[in-house]
């Protein structure tokens, strides 16, 4: 194929994908549109990927050519490929996704008829089975929208002109290079484009980077942040931020590890964000990004308060925090268990529980800290919490469990909590929880996590019972049998879990709100087209109306003149002037009295 015939570029960054490759080329290869190019880029594969590789390229010398480059990274490899890359036009394709068969045509048309150098398109999102649509862009869209919307950047599904690319320069070799990449992208394009059928497939993957919460190179989403906001063009630098801003606060939740890290560097952002117009028009929309801002600068301690009233209980413990932590024992040493009443009943019924629970809210008022039951075992960090006035968690959709808790020295909700518990001799402390958060607080009791709706944070059941998808914290241990290695959780729990949806299932939810939304505006749209109408039919009838009537005053003044005219055939005079003009000297009589008249009136 000749350099001049090539209008697409598809970069193809390969790093042992051996398993996956193959559907991704595959895809390639049935393009419906001819004119492209796919440039692969071996990154130092060790799995015969790049060998792989080579006999396609073999096969299929006109469309597929190979690079062989030492492990560098991502970003790197599609830094190298964009240069070698002969296309008018990029793409992407991470090879172990695909594209739609219609996919580069689809995006090319868009250029065709908008003339514009950046092109993008929504991509499907797939996990086993499971497939839902990722970001959408209500209608109309432009490059302010585009860049306000934080799920799109991408560079899945982007179609650009590789003179852009080059303009740029190159993007962060970071495992978030493209969420750093694309905004300053859609900012620095002449036009962008927009072609709301998705053509490209994401393959999530549980061994991707991106779910390896735990690794410190996931960190480098902070690295995307400021990569952004430094080289972003400055008309758009407002969009962008609050969108960065956004998206980064939701790493708060998915980076669970490093939680607080996340929270520190978007603080570093907390004097733009208070001048940022968009956030200052809507400071309701963005409330979370409020809260993390003004969190204190100091966390509370690592301190782990653990049961220790049942010495014949395992303790499941793991670590709690990242670093070097405080494990405080609790027992009737150090715990007075004649403080009130209501423990020394607890006491007698050997409710060990319970007591662990209230000492350690106790010493968490006192000394900042958490407290984990020998029920629970620790499979995260609580790190993220430690700038939070409070934390609760959920044990189903409607109860607030006693086993999992921590907080600041000194804060409100714990201080309520104690004093309702030591006055109310029935009620036991997961109900003293609920009744305070709801009667003080107006927590509504629904098993979701919630960051910024209230005085405190609350975690869902499937973010600190279960462990699915390497983004929870804690396992919730009911009942436990060594010998058998068996673990039982509550009945309700596990009602809630199921009947709560997942990840995939609430973006389905969404896309159907979308769909929902564009029909909502369709139909006002056409609400509005046929009240125009009807606006127009009230003009033209009244126009009607107003002929009708004036075709009626004509009628009237018709018939009047043809009165008159019917009198005047019938007078004398008529009749007279009739009989003379049938002569000659008749009908000069008649000019000459014509004439006398004209004369006199004159």
């Amino acid at each position: 194929m000749s350099e001049k015939a090539v209008k697409i570029s598809v970069i193809v960054p390969v790093y042992n994908t051996k398993e996956y490759i193959e559907k991704c080329i595959t895809g390639l290869l049935q393009q419906t549109m001819q004119d492209f190019e796919v440039v692969v880029v071996d990154d130092g594969s060790t799995d015969g990927s790049g060998e792989m590789m080579d006999e396609y390229a073999k096969r299929y010398p006109d469309i597929i050519k190979v690079m062989h480059i030492e492990n560098g990274g991502q970003g790197r490899a599609r830094n190298i490929g964009i240069q070698s890359a002969v296309g008018e036009y990029i793409a992407f394709c991470d090879s172990d996704d695909f594209f739609s068969e219609k996919a580069l045509e689809t995006m090319y048309k868009v250029v065709e008829k908008e003339q514009c150098d950046l092109v993008y398109t929504p991509e499907y999102r797939m996990r086993g089975k499971n497939k839902y649509i990722l970001g959408q862009i209500q209608s109309p869209v432009t490059k302010e929208s585009l860049l306000l919307n934080m799920s799109i950047f991408t560079l899945h599904g982007i179609l650009v002109k590789k003179e852009l690319l080059l303009n740029v320069g190159e993007m962060p070799n970071i495992i978030y290079e493209d969420t750093a990449y694309v905004p300053v992208l859609i900012s620095k394009a002449e036009k962008v484009g927009y072609c709301k059928t998705p053509v490209y497939h994401y393959i999530e993957r549980d061994d991707s980077t991106i779910f390896r919460n735990k690794e410190p190179k996931i960190l480098d989403f902070t690295k995307a942040v400021d990569f952004t906001m430094s080289h972003v063009e400055k008309q758009y630098y407002e969009q962008v931020l609050i969108a960065m801003l956004q998206k980064e606060a939701e790493k708060v939740r998915t980076i669970w590890y490093f939680g607080d890290v996340i929270i520190e560097h978007l603080k570093t952002y907390k004097t733009q964000l208070e001048q940022n117009k968009y956030y200052l028009e809507n400071p309701e929309k963005y409330k979370m990004l409020k809260v993390f801002m003004n969190l204190p600068e100091k966390g509370f301690e690592n301190n782990v308060y653990i049961n220790g009233f049942q010495k014949d209980k395992l303790t499941y413990h793991t670590v709690a925090f990242r670093k070097e932590e405080n494990k405080l024992v609790l027992d009737n040493k150090n715990c007075d268990l004649h403080c009130n009443k209501k423990i020394e009943k607890l006491w007698e019924e050997e409710d060990y529980e319970t007591i662990a629970a209230y000492f350690a809210m106790k010493n968490i008022y006192e000394s900042g800290g958490i407290y984990v039951s020998n029920q629970m075992s620790i499979t995260g960090a609580f790190d993220t919490m430690k700038y939070f006035s409070c934390f609760f968690a959920y044990k189903d959709g409607k109860s607030i469990s006693d086993k999992v808790f921590g907080g600041m020295a000194g804060n409100e909700p714990m201080k309520h909590i104690l004093e309702k518990f030591e006055e109310e001799d029935e009620e036991n402390l997961e109900e003293c929880i609920e009744n305070v958060l709801t009667k003080y607080y107006g927590v509504e009791l629904n098993g979701e996590t919630a960051y910024a709706k209230y005085e405190m944070v609350l975690l869902a059941p499937t973010s600190i019972i279960v462990n699915t998808g390497k983004r929870i914290a804690l396992t919730e241990q009911k009942e436990y049998c060594k010998e058998e290695n068996l673990v039982t959780i509550p009945r309700k729990t596990l009602d809630f879990m199921y009947q709560f949806p997942t990840g995939w299932q609430s973006t389905q939810i969404k896309n159907a709100k979308f769909k929902n939304k564009e029909l909502s505006i369709k139909n006002q749209e056409l609400k509005t087209k046929n009240q125009n109408l009807v606006a127009k039919n009230k003009e033209v009838t009244q126009k009607n109306r107003e002929i009708i009537q004036k075709s009626k005053e004509d009628q009237k003044v018709i018939k009047e003149l043809e009165k008159e005219k019917k009198k005047l055939l019938e007078s004398r005079e008529y009749n007279a002037g009739l009989e003379l003009s049938k002569s000659k000297i008749g009908r000069a009589i008649i000019k000459w009295c014509l004439f006398r008249k004209e004369r006199k009136n004159g």
